[in-house]
């Protein structure tokens, strides 16, 4: 499968799907040959070259790099590849490839216990948020909180999951905020079916809803980098550009956090720490934070059977040392994961980030500076300098400042109010708005004719690649060697989604019996 860059857009090419193995020796079951390195390298050039009839030069300078899983990994297969593409310089065939995946593993060695010591406080999460999940999944509790959410408009009733072992990270954010919406209507429906002490103080501790509001607001803010890397237009390079801020921010989280005053980095915290310190959360009331921490089974003075509970009290300065050190070591997982699964190619790339060039666009537009830069022949900035980034950000900005507006609408997220009334941009200024995600900019617009009233908007970098791709007064501006940096910022790197739809496809096309891999593979480009 090929995956380039079509009108600003990742589209997967499936190009093939050739035998790999084949029988060594027919009298012998499962005797089988092939797939070793050096055949498979051969293998995926071929079919690249037969499949399309263009020069091999040309194969070998497009070619950007090589993502593979198994066998294809293996040292014999890379040096193979290297030499039929003529390949000196590795620099530029590294590939970054699903780096939501790599993020994922991130988390789940903080999660396993392999960097730091939260395994425990994630454990007790877990399955504390499990114990509600086990009670009403089904049954006769169930069907009693479905009549109380009938009968009072505030409660709100969200079916829980079971724990995911897969993508453990994104699975359990989801269920964790499934427990915030409808944790009041199952602990009142609890407490009036199957009261027990133990499971009470579990399911309705405070020091469960602090914990719950904090771990909702940290993977928040790690999961929107996991998730924005997962589109189909989003360069490899913003792996270097994104982490640098979310490393800021959640040091700025850990270095602030405090239950009484939470800064508003962390939204749920900051919304219900005061009223889950009163004990109550959306108008239910909570218990002090203890847990069980140990059972055990002993007799009572009359030889009766009984379990014995050893009780751990949750302060708050508990509650805050769990998350300073958790934070501290997910910044610590997320850090040797990115420096191990990154390149130096895609620290150089990052000039090319657009966010980053239009945050450079940033101004005013006043006549007498723009006069003098025009008879003084002056380049204002020496980080401009360069011919071909100066020509790209040149481009941009005419087209950013273009009198009728049209390109706003395209490149900015702007409401639909405002995109009824563009007309000529004035100003362009970043916004200070903290509230806001951290990844990227946020941009206020001053539009002719709207009072000197700012617009607040973001750059839909998406729309920007897909400008430059299709049209052609653009991409003259920018010119061929501008256009050829963007081509490769954008093929040095993608995500699982471009081809995980093609899977889907392939296991649709089976046949009971088997088939052969050409009409397989047929079957499988056709659709």
């Amino acid at each position: 499968m090929i995956c380039s860059v079509v009108n600003g857009y990742r589209q997967g090419i499936a190009v093939s799907s050739p035998e790999v193995y084949s029988n060594a020796n027919m009298e012998v079951e499962g005797d089988v040959s092939g797939a070793t390195a050096p055949e498979l390298a051969r293998m995926l050039y071929n079919e690249i070259k037969n499949t399309y009839s263009v020069e091999e030069a040309i194969i070998r300078g497009a070619w950007m790099g090589t993502v593979c899983d198994g066998a294809y990994q293996a040292a014999e297969f890379a040096s193979t590849l290297k030499v039929i593409l003529h390949q000196e310089n590795l620099a530029f065939s590294c590939v970054l490839w699903d780096p939501a995946h790599f993020l994922d593993l991130a988390f789940k060695d903080v999660f396993e216990g392999k960097v730091g010591n939260s395994k425990e406080f994630i454990d007790r999460l877990v399955q504390r948020s499990c114990i509600v999940h086990k009670i009403f999944q089904r049954g006769k509790t169930l069907n009693h909180a479905m009549e109380m959410m009938s009968t009072d408009d505030d409660l709100v009733l969200k079916l829980t999951s079971r724990t995911c072992s897969t993508r453990f990270t994104t699975s359990q954010y989801v269920e964790f905020y499934k427990l915030l919406d409808s944790l009041p209507l199952y602990i009142k429906t609890f407490r009036q079916l199957q009261f027990s002490e133990i499971k009470d103080y579990m399911v309705a501790g405070e020091d469960f809803l602090l914990d719950l509001c904090r771990i909702c607001d940290i993977f928040g803010l790690m999961l929107e980098m996991m998730v924005e890397l997962q589109g189909l237009s989003v360069p490899c390079c913003k792996v270097a550009t994104w982490w640098p801020r979310l490393k800021s921010r959640m040091e700025e989280l850990q270095k602030n956090f405090s239950i009484k005053k939470p800064s508003s980095i962390m939204p749920l915290l900051h919304k219900h720490a005061a009223d889950i310190r009163s004990l109550t959360f959306k108008g239910t009331e909570l218990v002090p934070g203890w847990f069980v921490v140990s059972s055990e089974i002993s007799n009572d003075e009359e030889g009766n059977r009984i379990e014995l509970n050893m009780w751990h009290v949750q302060e708050h300065h508990d509650v805050e040392s769990d998350l300073k050190e958790f934070v501290a070591y997910v910044l610590a997982s997320f850090e040797k994961r990115v420096a191990d699964c990154t390149k130096e190619i895609q620290n150089v790339l990052t000039c090319l980030d657009l966010d980053i060039i239009f945050g450079l666009l940033c101004s005013e537009r006043t006549p007498e500076w723009k006069n003098l830069a025009i008879k003084e022949e002056l380049f204002l900035d020496a980080a401009l300098g360069n011919t071909i980034f100066h020509q790209m950000k040149q481009a941009l900005k005419s087209y950013l400042w273009k009198d009728t507006g049209e390109h706003l609408a395209k490149w900015f997220s702007l409401s639909s109010p405002c995109q009824q009334r563009l007309k000529k941009l004035e100003k362009i200024e970043p916004s200070s708005d903290t509230s806001v995600s951290c990844l990227s900019n946020t941009y206020l617009l001053t539009l002719e004719d709207t009072s000197g009233r700012p617009f607040k908007a973001k750059l839909n970098e998406a729309q920007v690649y897909h400008s430059i791709y299709t049209n052609e007064r653009l991409f003259n501006e920018i010119g061929c060697e501008g256009c050829i940096t963007i081509d490769i910022a954008l093929a040095k790197g993608g995500t699982e989604a471009i081809v995980e739809s093609y899977y889907r496809v392939m296991k649709s096309q089976k046949m009971c019996g088997g088939q052969c891999n050409a009409t397989l593979a047929l079957r499988y480009v056709l659709v």
